[in-house]
């Protein structure tokens, strides 16, 4: 009787799209990461429902600062409409949803739910809960950036001719780009990892090479047209309202200055002396971020402070190097979505996968390439850092399909081990 029940359970299943099936998962997962925790929302994405809400002059307004203004545009019109509805939230929920849902599409075409559905359950609900429940703006755009490339990804290594499919993960990167365009910059490098493993995986199928390598760079290019045409709408509407184009660069220097590591005070003080800054400014700016006062925090003034100490300029290219990596390994520490990434990795080491190894080597030297770069430019931000992780934990996983299937023991440490790095995270 129960054989029968888990039969008809299962063919019923079957007839369900396997994009509908993520959907439901991920729904599930949500709820569950909603049941038990409130989400949280950074600094930042305060400020932009601030701006977007009204609290500039009380009326909605496009102008965001950080998002681009097409989006704001997208969020003004559905607040006319629904004026009662978070849009700003909702929809950032909704295009993780999707995203994650998209992710878990291809896993599943790639068969890995089969095999890794504990581990990739694990993966989901912990992503979920540094996504979800501490969003912000960055971290969105991260996620359907990195779901939209892998989507790709999978079509290019099916060898699917261009139609409407690569037009979705398009959307997505695009969308993604829209929200945070630094953060497209920064993953696109990362995928340049995937392009060279294509190329090596394929070196003997040749007609199949030369397709891919065609619809990638193709798909590259247009990417970055697309996100280039939209910086320069961006720029030239803020250009058009000399209020906010003011405002915006004022901001953009103010969140530079603050993102960075502020010029030691007691190392620096005859420099801070000569711009008229006492060591009672510099810990109210510093340490508090209080820059309540726009007219003597001036933005000539947060440039001059930013000159004082250049980033890494005195030091030689060692001490750089062991620099960086003390501040590597003592950040690492306390990150959830590095413990993750880690256990993604260890299940190719327990596999024995000798034939796969090269490219787990290849994608955490894209990684660790370019988070030195991030630190070097004083960009180690948790937000920055938590979608670097998670790219690099999907590709770790989309690229353990296509092996040998591991003995039951090596598959029970695999998921020993990934629940342990968790407890310690």
């Amino acid at each position: 009787m129960l054989q029968e029940a888990i039969y008809i359970i299962n063919r019923k299943r079957e007839k369900i799209h396997p994009f509908f099936r993520a959907l439901i998962m991920n729904i599930i997962i949500l709820f569950i990461l909603l049941l038990f925790f409130e989400p949280t929302a950074k600094s930042d994405d305060y400020d932009i429902t601030n701006l977007l809400y009204g609290g500039y002059n009380g009326e909605y307004s496009p102008f965001i600062l950080y998002i681009n203004i097409i989006l704001g545009y997208l969020l003004k019109g559905f607040l006319i409409l629904f004026p009662c509805v978070s849009w700003y939230y909702i929809l950032g929920f909704i295009g993780l949803l999707l995203s994650f849902a998209l992710i878990s599409y291809v896993v599943e075409k790639i068969g890995l739910l089969g095999r890794y559905k504990s581990i990739y359950f694990f993966l989901l609900l912990f992503s979920g809960y540094e996504f979800y429940i501490r969003t912000t703006f960055t971290k969105t755009s991260g996620v359907m950036i990195t779901a939209g490339m892998i989507f790709i990804l999978y079509l290019i290594n099916e060898n699917i001719n261009f139609d409407i499919q690569y037009l979705i993960g398009i959307i997505f990167v695009v969308i993604g780009a829209l929200i945070r365009g630094a953060v497209f910059y920064m993953l696109t490098l990362f995928s340049f990892s995937c392009f060279i493993i294509f190329c090596v995986e394929n070196k003997k199928n040749v007609e199949k090479l030369k397709k891919g390598v065609f619809r990638f760079i193709i798909i590259i290019c247009l990417l970055y047209f697309i996100v280039w045409i939209t910086n320069l709408i961006h720029t030239q509407i803020y250009k058009n309202d000399e209020t906010w184009n003011e405002y915006l660069n004022y901001n953009r220097t103010r969140a530079s200055l603050l993102d960075y590591t502020w010029p030691d005070y007691y190392e620096f003080q005859e420099k801070y002396e000569k711009l008229g800054v006492s060591e009672n400014d510099y810990n109210m700016w510093a340490r508090y971020a209080n820059i309540a006062d726009p007219e003597m925090f001036t933005t000539e003034l947060m440039e001059e402070i930013r000159k004082i100490d250049s980033v890494n300029s005195d030091k030689s290219i060692k001490e750089i190097f062991l620099e960086m990596s003390k501040k590597l390994l003592m950040y690492f520490k306390g990150n959830l979505m590095f413990y993750l990434s880690i256990a993604c990795g260890l299940i190719l080491c327990f596999e024995k996968r000798k034939k796969g190894v090269w490219k787990f080597i290849l994608i955490f030297i894209f990684f660790i390439g370019i988070y030195y770069y991030l630190s070097y430019k004083g960009r180690l931000r948790h937000h920055v850092d938590a979608v670097l992780f998670f790219m690099g934990s999907i590709l770790m996983l989309y690229y353990c399909n296509g092996y040998e299937k591991i003995c039951e023991k090596e598959k029970r440490r695999t998921i020993c081990t990934f629940i342990s790095l968790i407890i310690l995270s």
